[in-house]
């Protein structure tokens, strides 16, 4: 006898989990409660990858001591880096006036040194910008004090640098935000800097957005 034929001519289907035997059911369930309490995703291109390198298992969340301030925006730790005694690290998303004679470059330079003078640093390494080295071989890091300040940030908050706007990071918005209340509050180097004081890529940057004044 024929099986009763939809509309159509094609026999009905059961849904998945209602054919075959029952343990079969059991396990296809099991498996999809599994992937979800686990936030699976069907697609691979949907799932976050997790920063790896050498870099990342030998700098993050690891504690040093700076031995030298090379300026506001870059120090050399007491961790050996390849050939070199020390490892140069690039404070991430942040620009210091450049030594010796850009405005307030030494005030920025011994703002970091008395700020880490003697003191254990945390380095972090961040997902977005931490995935290779800058032109010159630096590690890009955010570097924190003891109270867990991040001193990126504070060199941006007490206006001893500018936020680094041509490469994103994962703290941006809060560097930025930082810098603007240094503006706002003329803290630093805003308090008198000129537009031709600036870097290069910031006038070229304030051009862009229509801003004539510091």
């Amino acid at each position: 006898m024929s099986r009763r034929r939809r509309r159509g001519g094609y026999p009905r289907r059961a849904p998945l989990l209602r054919r075959g035997p029952a343990w079969v059911r059991a396990i296809v369930a099991l498996v999809v409660a599994i992937a979800g309490l686990l936030g699976i995703s069907q697609s691979p291109l949907a799932r976050k990858q997790p920063p790896s390198g050498p870099d990342w298992t030998r700098y993050d969340q690891k504690t040093v001591k700076i031995v030298r301030v090379v300026d506001g925006d870059t120090v050399d730790i007491d961790l050996p880096d390849q050939s070199s005694q020390v490892t140069r690290i690039r404070l991430l998303g942040i620009d210091a006036p450049e030594m010796p004679d850009a405005h307030f470059a030494a005030r920025a330079k011994d703002y970091v040194a008395a700020r880490t003078r003697d003191q254990v640093i945390t380095i972090r390494l961040d997902e977005i910008e931490t995935r290779e080295r800058d032109k010159h071989g630096r590690l890009l890091a955010y570097l924190y004090l003891p109270n867990n300040e991040c001193l990126n940030e504070s060199l941006l908050r007490d206006g001893m640098a500018y936020a680094f706007r041509i490469y994103p990071h994962g703290l941006s918005a809060q560097f930025e935000a930082a810098e603007r209340s240094a503006r706002s509050g003329r803290t630093g180097l805003w308090k008198d800097v000129t537009v031709d004081q600036m870097p290069a890529w910031r006038q070229d940057w304030m051009k862009r957005n229509g801003i004539t004044t510091p």
